[in-house]
């Protein structure tokens, strides 16, 4: 069967807009995907200048060593107390160790730690809709690929739709598919503790 010269143009003329519209909308993901990475950088580079400045860097090693000696002295008081109850002969008078040095350094350091928990957790959403992006550009390029092959198509077939239907199907090299989204990097580690969950309570 062909069609009318009027259909063929109609057809023609969708055929084309639906392609370019498939290729516009492949290179706005494709901006977007640039617009993410340089921004990221962008703020990489910032936050960087700025840690040279404040010397957050420097802070957080004095913090942690600050907390391992809270550590430390928690244990040693422990210790003690393990030792008490056991009926080792000390001193009437024990000396008592105060919280709130250990508390007050922990604190710190969750203070300090917390922009760089931040900064990594920023860094593993940007890969992960970076990668969701680029399933949707490799998506986006296989259909403009199958729009072009089925203009043309319908240019040489010549409005025929026997003609059309052969061609097409020799163009077409692969089919269409969309790829498995990715899973969130969180659900890895909740796996994993599910699975670390199972096997202790197997060997209990």
């Amino acid at each position: 069967m062909n069609l009318e010269p009027d259909e063929y143009k109609k057809v023609l003329f969708a055929l084309e807009s639906r392609t370019k519209k498939s290729k516009i909308a492949t290179y706005s993901i494709i901006l977007l995907s640039l617009f993410m990475v340089v921004s990221f950088f962008s703020s990489f580079l910032y936050y960087h200048n700025q840690e040279k400045k404040s010397g957050s860097l420097q802070d957080l090693i004095t913090i942690i060593e600050k907390t391992n000696s809270a550590i430390k002295s928690l244990s040693e008081l422990n210790q003690e107390i393990t030792d008490n109850k056991s009926g080792v002969k000390r001193s009437d008078i024990t000396p008592t160790v105060s919280n709130k040095p250990a508390e007050s350094t922990i604190k710190e350091a969750i203070a300090v730690a917390a922009p760089y928990l931040i900064f990594f957790t920023a860094i593993m959403f940007i890969g992960y809709t970076l990668r969701l992006l680029i399933i949707f550009i490799k998506y986006n390029m296989q259909m403009t690929n199958d729009y072009e092959n089925q203009t043309i198509s319908f240019l040489l077939s010549k409005g025929s739709t026997s003609e059309f239907k052969d061609l097409i199907q020799t163009l077409r090299s692969h089919n269409i598919n969309f790829e498995k989204t990715p899973n969130l990097p969180q659900e890895k580690l909740i796996y994993e503790l599910i699975d670390l969950a199972r096997s202790n309570k197997n060997k209990n």
